[in-house]
């Protein structure tokens, strides 16, 4: 397999399905099929074996469905990214929530299927771009580490980040929020959106736990930077930022409210 290719594997109870998805892709030579499966369960196992780059995926399946089968994927340190191909067109805002790079309803329009493709392909061919740069990254810290072993003194108040294709040194201090997406991070100042390469809890590690709040499995904040907590509906809430972001609050993390009130700055 080249470097350029994206591993994927096809998961659809039906045959025909799985026949006219293989047919789409054979003519793709940067699409590499790794496997086909016929539920769930066996298609999980082989996920979380093979860390194909990008599964095609059915929801309404025998023993376990797609929507289910996505996500105990995501404790994955690099999760696959996820195209649901399905006959039902009710269960999408579910697997956006999941983070799917698209959903297509059946019958396939090829056309269709190939505009989800490029965005797939585009964006696992991003991720890897930044994931070689942030192996470049660790190389010069651990230069840097051995030039100056005192520099250990401040590792946790900059982090080595990218705009478009620009490395730029970032004070965490003037980080606003921290965004979860697939598998890089938006981190967001004031003024500008930067990228990394690096999953939200090795990133966590990084910052002043006073300081820093994981509000949503996706999205953590910065304190300073609460403006207002909004009371949305029974038992939901979301926080304002001083860049006027809203950021959800996850249900499981309403026992952080006291703490939130109190650092709310209006």
């Amino acid at each position: 397999m080249s470097k350029q290719s994206v591993s994927t594997i096809i998961v659809d109870d039906e045959s025909l399905s799985r026949k006219l998805l293989r047919k789409l892709l054979s003519s793709d030579a940067n699409v590499d099929l790794v496997g086909e499966y016929c539920d769930g369960e066996t298609a999980l196992n082989a996920i979380l074996k093979q860390k194909p780059d990008l599964v095609l995926i059915d929801i309404q399946m025998p023993i376990m469905t797609g929507i289910e089968t996505v996500r105990r994927l995501l404790p994955m340190e690099r999760m696959p990214y996820v195209i649901f191909i399905t006959a039902f067109d009710e269960h999408a805002i579910k697997a956006f929530e999941l983070g799917a790079i698209d959903y297509l309803v059946k019958p396939i329009n090829k056309d269709r299927f190939l505009k989800a493709m490029e965005r797939a392909k585009s964006a696992i061919i991003q991720e890897q771009f930044y994931h070689l740069g942030q192996k470049m990254l660790e190389l010069s810290d651990n230069l840097n580490a051995v030039r100056q072993p005192s520099s250990s003194v401040t590792k946790n108040k900059v982090v080595k980040v990218f705009k478009g294709e620009q490395l730029k040194q970032l004070e965490i201090k003037d980080i606003v929020w921290i965004e979860a997406l697939n598998q890089y991070l938006k981190i967001h100042t004031m003024k500008n959106t930067y990228i990394l390469s690096e999953n939200l809890a090795q990133f966590s590690k990084k910052l002043n736990c006073e300081k820093f709040l994981r509000v949503h499995r996706s999205s953590i904040i910065n304190l300073e930077h609460l403006r207002l907590v909004n009371k949305k509906g029974y038992g939901a809430y979301s926080l304002t930022l001083s860049n006027n972001v809203e950021v959800k609050l996850a249900r499981s993390r309403t026992d952080l409210l006291e703490c939130l009130l109190a650092n709310a700055k209006e």
